[in-house]
């Protein structure tokens, strides 16, 4: 089951959301207790709560949700800002690329980044907020009375129950978040978000991100050694489908990472025109089974990442149509779109971004490729 809050333009803080999360905790023991998975994430301009596995448990567990989220603890409210302080400092047990990954969805939701609400009084506003969000959901494999239970149990959530804004908006721009997390290492992401919401240009996306992943990999630990987190491959965040670009370096800086990133674009037009016809089709069928993977957990996630994207039941279906009509001039032009994309490009990183990015960024000249 997955339930999400829409906010209006004035977002909650961040604080608000961690003050919430942390409530929330002995939710997640009792739910993992009762064989549930509980998540509950921050998507920017929403919130996504989602439960996974024992369905008879749902109810209660709604229940004692809703009862949480309408009336937290005041103590919450303090650790809340206390946590989301410490988001923005490194942690030595995680590796940076993790700690980047977790704000991708929030950064990716955002609207407007540089007018986040600075909120005082938290717990004056968990009743303002509550009022005037927008709550939908989807629940799979909950029939019968169990619906009807879990349908009453929805009554305790927070929230305007309704569809009225059930798409997340696509992320456009070119936007830089410096996330702090300040280390001897560098850790960069690079999240190229599709273009447009046709199915034959995400099936393009689709196989070229499959197709990159080996070379990649080979061309910046193998090969540049730039360092031990080096991946890229096609997503789906936030309701928003493309292709990220990660890498931890303990070298090279930010500008000398999007560089080999940038380069390694410019490049892939050789080894995309001597693909043989025999790794097309095995990426092809690689590609349409991940897609179409019916691995309940995956195939639900899939469901709900369409859902946000406002996307039709049989979006997956027409993606696999679209790949296996894919030719090779349908991929290489494909890669020039991402190449010269001017819009749709998000840069996570612990550290402020270089010159060259900040200069493009004034003049409003968007730029696909970094600087070589």
């Amino acid at each position: 089951m997955y339930l999400r809050w829409q906010f209006a333009e004035k977002r909650p803080c961040a604080a608000f959301w961690h003050a919430l999360w942390s409530t929330l905790q002995p939710c997640l023991w009792a739910a993992k207790q009762a064989g549930v998975t509980l998540r509950f994430e921050d998507l920017g301009h929403a919130w996504c709560l989602s439960l996974l596995g024992f369905a008879e448990a749902f109810p209660r567990i709604v229940e004692d949700i809703g009862r949480l989220l309408n009336n937290p603890p005041s103590q919450a409210f303090a650790e809340g800002i206390r946590l989301a302080g410490e988001a923005g400092r490194s942690s030595g047990d995680e590796m940076l690329i993790r700690q980047l990954i977790r704000q991708l969805s929030r950064q990716l939701g955002q609207r407007a980044p540089d007018h986040e609400e600075k909120e005082l009084r938290l717990d004056r506003s968990v009743l303002l907020h509550w009022q005037t969000a927008q709550r939908d959901g989807l629940a799979m494999g909950v029939t019968g009375d169990l619906a009807d239970s879990l349908a009453e149990a929805m009554k305790a959530m927070p929230g305007l129950s309704g569809n009225t804004n059930d798409t997340m908006r696509r992320f456009v721009g070119r936007r830089w978040h410096d996330a702090g997390l300040r280390a001897t290492d560098t850790a960069v992401l690079l999240f190229c978000s599709l273009p447009d919401a046709n199915p034959e240009t995400e099936a393009g996306w689709r196989l070229l991100a499959r197709l990159m992943e080996g070379d990649f990999f080979r061309r910046l630990r193998g090969e540049l050694q730039l360092g031990y987190a080096v991946f890229c491959g096609f997503r789906q965040v936030a309701g928003q489908g493309g292709i990220l670009f990660a890498v931890q370096s303990p070298k090279a800086s930010t500008a000398e990472i999007l560089a080999h990133v940038g380069a390694f674009l410019a490049d892939f037009t050789h080894p995309l025109s001597d693909l043989s016809a025999e790794r097309m089709v095995q990426a092809v069928q690689a590609s349409i089974d991940l897609l179409l993977d019916n691995e309940p957990e995956i195939a639900m996630e899939r469901t709900w990442q369409n859902h946000l994207a406002g996307q039709p039941e049989d979006h997956p279906q027409r993606v696999a149509a679209a790949l296996r009509k894919l030719q090779l001039s349908d991929l290489q032009g494909q890669l020039q779109v991402l190449r010269e994309a001017e819009d749709g490009r998000l840069v996570l990183a612990n550290a402020p971004p270089p010159s060259e990015w900040a200069q493009t960024v004034r003049e409003n000249r968007p730029r696909c490729s970094p600087p070589r």
